[in-house]
């Protein structure tokens, strides 16, 4: 009985030291993934851009509606819904509503040890078009997601 208790607890010890292992492992291909985004987003210069932008979180329809973000000058200068009119309360996107907020959400959700971050990049562009955060995959209802489309540079 001894016996099987300790190789149940080496078992257990052991498949910790896996799940932490792929939790770093996923952690720093987040961070390579993110820092070549960034890298790739800073190079071009861009602070003068519009994208629609749709939210996926246990939120209210606030939230989640779709939004058409307008950046000028690296500052949010209109925030619309996508089926019109102006958002109505814009500090529900605060955290992401540009696209150096969106890397500094990534940022966070790797450096707080976060579940999940899975991203994809704009092949042409560097910023985050898809992205999916967990915080914890014990908690229901604490994901994210952000959808990037329709992107433009303005002039």
């Amino acid at each position: 009985m001894r016996f099987r208790a300790q190789v149940l607890g080496s078992l257990f010890l052991l498949g910790s030291f896996f799940a932490a292992a792929c939790s770093l492992d996923t952690a720093r291909g987040a961070r390579k993934e993110l820092d070549q985004g960034r890298e790739q987003w800073e190079s071009q210069g861009l602070d003068d851009y519009r994208y629609t932008l749709r939210v996926g979180c246990f939120c209210p329809p606030e939230v989640t509606d779709a939004i058409v973000v307008e950046v000028r000058g690296g500052e949010v200068v209109s925030l619309e819904y996508a089926a019109g009119g102006p958002v109505g309360h814009p500090e529900y996107h605060a955290r992401h509503d540009t696209v150096p907020e969106l890397f500094q959400l990534i940022e966070m959700a790797i450096q707080s040890g976060a579940d999940e971050i899975r991203v994809s990049y704009s092949p042409a562009y560097g910023f985050p078009e898809r992205t999916r955060l967990d915080s914890s995959t014990a908690i229901a209802d604490d994901e994210l997601s952000l959808m990037i489309s329709d992107f433009q540079v303005l002039e």
